[in-house]
């Protein structure tokens, strides 16, 4: 199972650049992480299951790859070489290839046929493998995982990103007193003149 820890939005920021971190899609994220860790468990049931054939073993992320677009070209890669040319010789499409060897493929052909693929995909992203089993890179996965955040990082974004912290505070501790979740009760927006006043119906009710 991936976990990772994570700093509250408002104060997490980077020490190798100057940037505020202000939004993050917490939903895709953690649904990414769950298609990962699921993934993960897919790769290596599927490399298992491979291995018990009378072939070489799944040695790396592009063997999984290549297991879920053309299996036949697997399972030919994974004969030894002078295997493949004693028996063939000749050019020979690795489906056709795979027949004639009269492999027992079907515990592999069906676990193929039921797998998330978008799941183990979804894995591959941010795979390696450490000689035994499929684990989860932890690089690649922050890598990954910073895509599902938006930063400020020019001047200009950053001076909007922490005049926006200080209004969400702001907002929040309106709602506290008047009980209001829209901003339009607490204020008036002169959008012909481009200002702001307080509400003076808000005021009253927060003054009661």
């Amino acid at each position: 199972m991936y976990k990772q820890n994570q700093m509250p939005l408002n104060f997490q920021k980077s020490n190798a650049m100057k940037k505020i971190l202000i939004y993050e899609n917490v939903g895709d994220r953690n649904a990414f992480i769950q298609s990962v860790d699921m993934g993960m468990k897919s790769a290596n049931n599927l490399a298992q299951t491979f291995n018990a054939l009378p072939l070489a073993n799944i040695m790396g992320v592009g063997d999984i790859t290549l297991m879920l677009s053309d299996i036949h070209a697997l399972i030919l890669d994974k004969l030894p070489r002078e295997t493949v040319n004693k028996l063939f010789g000749v050019p020979i499409k690795p489906k056709k290839a795979v027949e004639l060897l009269e492999l027992d493929t079907d515990a592999l052909t069906k676990e193929l046929s039921t797998v998330n693929r978008r799941d183990v995909f979804a894995f591959l992203q941010v795979a390696k493998f450490n000689g035994k089993s499929f684990v989860v890179d932890e690089t690649k996965m922050n890598e990954r995982l910073e895509q599902f955040k938006i930063y400020a990082t020019t001047e200009k974004e950053i001076q909007a990103a922490k005049a926006l912290l200080e209004l969400k505070q702001v907002a929040s501790t309106l709602i506290q007193l008047s009980g209001s979740y829209r901003p339009d009760y607490w204020l008036k927006f002169n959008f012909y003149n481009k200002t702001v006043e307080i509400n003076p119906s808000a005021w009253q009710n927060i003054s009661r």
